[in-house]
């Protein structure tokens, strides 16, 4: 049989240069979530009634609120500049949804005497 000679020739790369420490541009980030803080507030409360977010607990709405004002998820602009709102405010928010969704709903209109 006839067999292929190799090369001796050791092969080698040829050398690129990489920028590998440049930064991606971040001029247009996500900072957070914007309006309809109530449904992202009730979205939370659900997963967290579900189990999905760990053991439940009797003062889930603290720790929710902690978890969401750490996280950063819910913004507001002052003056231009996102920022958070503050684990007092989401508390408050959390508070109040769990109380409106506790109510029982009356979908008939009560008519005057």
């Amino acid at each position: 049989m006839y067999q292929k000679k190799r090369s001796k020739k050791v092969l080698t790369a040829k050398k690129q240069f990489v920028n590998g420490n440049k930064a991606p541009n971040r001029k247009e980030e996500i900072q957070g979530i914007l309006f309809n803080h109530e449904d992202v507030i009730r979205y939370f409360i659900s997963i967290y009634q579900k189990g999905y977010m760990g053991e439940k607990i009797k003062t889930y709405k603290s720790h929710l609120a902690r978890f969401l004002a750490e996280k950063g998820l819910l913004v507001y602009i002052e003056n231009g500049e996102c920022k958070s709102l503050s684990e007092r405010s989401i508390a408050t928010y959390i508070s109040t949804i769990s109380r409106e969704d506790r109510k029982p709903r009356n979908y008939q209109d009560k008519k005057p005497e």
